[in-house]
């Protein structure tokens, strides 16, 4: 059976060890690219692996029978006719791995294998032990029923288990090998002895393809220790004759038994071991099959009679033999060795309901892998509460699985999930119960909410395509690719947060575990207010939708109107020598050309960098003449004003983030240099003048404080030279503005001129004003004619958003309705400046 290569190599992300085995060995010299991409291919080989060996599994607890057959011959000859590691499916990549170590080990040492034990001389280079004697063993065989002497280990069948079909763990073998051969320095095994099987006393010359009894991980820690020192040890030559003797001098007890006790006898066996070394011990989905196995056994041997219960199963193996482990962990931690009613029962629940499982036994075995004997699932107890405990065989599934990702994102610890933890108890909530809460609130969203909710379908597919389970969700969120999410409407990604929040954090376990105790019903987690809240946040950015729908809507058929009568569109795109010269479409055509050219408009960036960015990309990086940054708080945003009138706005208090956000990303984007980490810069790149418009409030101190480091003291001198520029305004105008509510009012605001060098003369020649009558190298300037409101656009939210737009009280919009002139109110009614300012300045 050859395995399937595995896909998508490059997709699998590596954890923090591989991440670090990475690091160091492309420290000493290693191609990065080759490295990770060899580090991800065992880890989708791993994969793979687990997936098979789960579904063997799986399909042996549905069918009642073993997963795998012994093999009959032995591995005398592993370099051109050893066993097949396929004939066990469930421990196929296992014995492959073992196979690896053998081949390379005859390789070093060509022809071992036909080499006899070493003999007892006075010579170096020998045996430890006496050597086998076919004679003396038939003696003792018949005399004692057992027979002890030195081996080859090539004398041992290694592919064959006296317990076929129990999951064996790689990672366990090796770090025993490791505890016994540090470094894959050789030993003599002094503290074990490979127990073998014969099942009369006359024996071969050579015997050829032992069954061991004792646990075989000993034999194959042995065999990875000296494949280990061959591959990597800087000092194999030394050891390679050292090991030499140890292979060729197994310390072996045979053991006179029936075919029929030696799978009890290998129980045993590992029960005698269960304190020399955790990775000898059966981990709880191991005992499950193991005892699986031998009920089958009872009950096959007595065929007609009835079936057996738990009671009379638990006395026969007692009477066959099996003996229990007596430890000082609490009892429910500790059933996998005591063999009783209880562990007979709760095996056979967990065989037929979580074994069954391809996936459950999937996550069993990549805990395992990850977790050793720490493994939250290594008991019996705890696989009796995922056995019981979950509503169906889904919820199953799901909270196995939502347990592993909780562990791996350390949202859980390990040594926290024991049976009382998944279970629960009347007065606090399991982590079963509480997944399974967690769950049925998601689908709730899924099935109820969302459809009726009005969200469109493109998006409920995808948010649900994407939360469908935990490792979809990893796969989809975090450090992970997540430009779909560029895909979404804005309704759709706070759909999107706020169920990762419920389900796939600890957010809100709290509350959840309130409504789980109470009977978990998705209506009644939604009813706490924080959680509610967030559901509130996704109707209002549905309704804010609709309506920006209907009036996109309402604009097209208002634009195909006007394109179907003057085809609008396509005259306005078309080059000036189109129209006849001086027409309005010319001049229209010359207009649009310019905009196109020296025009860009640009959405506000979420960051510094992305405004620096922005800066970069545009044509103001090719300019190199002075150039003019211009920024004013007015148009950034509104508050309220008395009353809440239309048209009456007080002027926009813009924070420190935000002018820190525009004018440092600005001035970085045009070649400023970053004064500290963190981005901040102080003074304007070389030709570049930065002019900001304030009031007469304390903004122009707010100002100031952005062209200072944020660690400086607030009445340090500026590094950027300073000209500030005074307004008068028409008294008329402003009182135009005013004409809503009287009362004192202002008629100056300021112009403040940042640069790197003096503004006048360096950057700007002294010059007089075309429009006011004045030098622009004076600190006044006057008298200017202030923008009316009704001369500013009105489409707030679309251009502010609504987080720097203000919406008036019910009273307020009322008393504004009287009013026809006051239904179309200006966004920014706070801007003073004209456009003839601006220009003829």
């Amino acid at each position: 059976m050859m395995a399937a290569p595995a896909k998508n190599i490059s997709s699998w992300r590596l954890n923090a060890a591989e991440t670090s085995e990475l690091e160091a060995r492309v420290a000493k010299g290693e191609e990065h690219a080759a490295v990770k991409r060899e580090l991800q291919t065992k880890k989708a080989e791993a994969c793979e692996a687990r997936k098979r060996a789960a579904q063997a599994v799986s399909t042996s607890a549905a069918a009642g029978a073993p997963a795998g057959k012994r093999a009959k011959t032995g591995a005398a000859a592993a370099a051109a006719a050893s066993p097949s590691p396929d004939q066990d499916a469930t421990n196929a990549t296992y014995y492959k791995e073992v196979q690896a170590d053998i081949q390379r080990i005859l390789a070093e040492f060509p022809g071992m294998e036909k080499e006899k034990p070493m003999q007892l001389t006075e010579c170096a280079g020998t045996g430890v032990q006496e050597a086998f004697c076919r004679e003396k063993g038939e003696s003792a065989l018949k005399t004692h029923k057992v027979y002890r002497a030195s081996i080859s280990v090539w004398w041992l069948n290694v592919f064959s288990s006296a317990t076929p079909g129990v999951p064996m763990s790689r990672k366990r073998t090796l770090d025993m090998s490791e505890h016994f051969y540090p470094n894959g320095a050789p030993s003599f095994m002094t503290s074990q002895m490979v127990e073998c099987q014969v099942t009369n006393a006359d024996l071969a010359a050579e015997p050829n393809g032992l069954q061991m009894v004792s646990p075989e991980e000993i034999v194959h820690a042995l065999l990875a220790g000296c494949a280990r020192s061959i591959q990597k040890s800087p000092n194999w030559q030394s050891h390679k004759d050292k090991w030499r003797m140890v292979l060729l001098s197994i310390p072996c007890a045979f053991l006179l038994m029936q075919q029929s006790e030696l799978r009890v006898a290998a129980f045993n066996r590992r029960q005698a071991v269960l304190q020399q070394h955790e990775s000898l011990s059966r981990t709880g989905m191991q005992t499950v099959i193991e005892i699986a196995h031998l009920r089958s056994m009872l009950e096959a041997a007595n065929p007609a009679a009835q079936k057996m219960n738990h009671s009379q199963v638990a006395s026969e193996l007692v009477k066959m033999g099996l003996k229990s482990v007596v430890s000082g962990r609490k009892a429910d931690e500790d059933d996998a060795g005591t063999v009783s009613p209880n562990l007979v029962g709760n095996c056979q629940t967990i065989s037929k309901s979580v074994l069954v499982s391809a996936k459950c036994v999937e996550i069993l075995l990549q805990m395992e892998q990850d977790f050793g004997t720490r493994s939250p699932f290594h008991t019996v107890a705890a696989l009796t509460a995922i056995a019981k405990k979950p509503t169906n065989a889904f919820f199953r599934e799901w909270s196995m699985e939502a347990i592993q990702d909780a562990v791996n994102q350390k949202l859980l610890h390990v040594m926290d999930i024991t049976k009382s933890s998944l279970q629960g108890d009347k007065h606090h909530c399991g982590l079963i119960p509480l997944y399974e809460t967690k769950w049925k609130v998601l689908n709730h969203f899924w099935e109820e909410l969302l459809p009726k909710s009005g969200m469109l379908s493109d998006d409920r597919a995808l948010v649900k395509a994407k939360l469908t389970d935990h490792r979809t969700y990893r796969e989809a969120s975090g450090e992970a690719d997540v430009s779909w999410m560029s895909r979404l409407k804005t309704s759709g990604l706070a759909a999107f947060e706020l169920l990762q929040d419920i389900v796939y954090s600890k957010k809100y376990d709290n509350q959840i575990r309130q409504a789980a105790r109470q009977g978990g019903s998705p209506e009644s987690v939604l009813e706490f207010s924080d959680i509610s809240a967030g559901w509130d946040a996704v109707k209002g950015h549905l309704a804010n939708e609709e309506a920006e729908r209907k009036a996109a809507a309402k604009l097209e058929r208002e634009t195909a109107e006007v394109e179907e009568e003057e085809n609008c569109v396509e005259n306005l795109r078309k080059a000036p020598n189109n129209f006849p010269l001086n027409s309005t479409k010319y001049w229209r055509a010359v207009a649009n050309q310019s905009m196109r050219t020296y025009i860009t408009l640009q959405v506000e960036p979420k960051t510094q960098d992305m405004v620096a960015s922005a800066v970069a990309s545009s044509p103001l990086k090719d300019i190199t003449s002075p150039i003019f940054t211009h920024l004013d708080p007015g148009l950034l945003g509104e508050s309220w004003g008395p009353g809440q009138q239309a048209r009456l706005r007080k002027k926009y208090l813009a924070d420190d983030a935000l002018l820190r956000k525009l004018l440092h990303g600005a001035m970085i984007g045009r070649g400023a240099q970053k004064k500290t980490p963190e981005g901040e810069t102080t003074v304007p790149a070389r030709g570049e003048i930065v002019i900001v418009h304030v009031g007469p409030d304390k903004s122009k101190q707010e100002v100031r404080a952005v062209f200072r480091l944020q660690s400086a003291r607030k009445d340090a001198v500026l590094e950027a030279e300073e000209k500030e520029l005074l307004i008068a305004y028409d008294d008329d105008s402003i009182r135009q503005r005013k004409k809503l509510t009287r009362g004192s009012y202002s008629l100056r605001s300021s112009l403040l001129f940042f640069s790197e060098s003096p503004l006048i003369p360096d950057l700007i020649p002294e010059k007089q004003y075309e429009t006011y009558n004045a030098w622009n190298t004076a600190d006044l300037v006057g008298f200017v004619k202030a923008l009316p409101p009704s001369a500013l656009w009105t489409e707030k939210e679309e251009i502010l958003t609504k987080e720097r737009t203000v919406q008036p009280t019910e009273a307020a919009q009322a008393k504004n309705n009287e009013d026809p002139v006051l239904l179309s109110e200006s966004v920014f009614s706070c801007q003073a400046l004209p456009r003839n300012f601006t220009v003829n300045f």
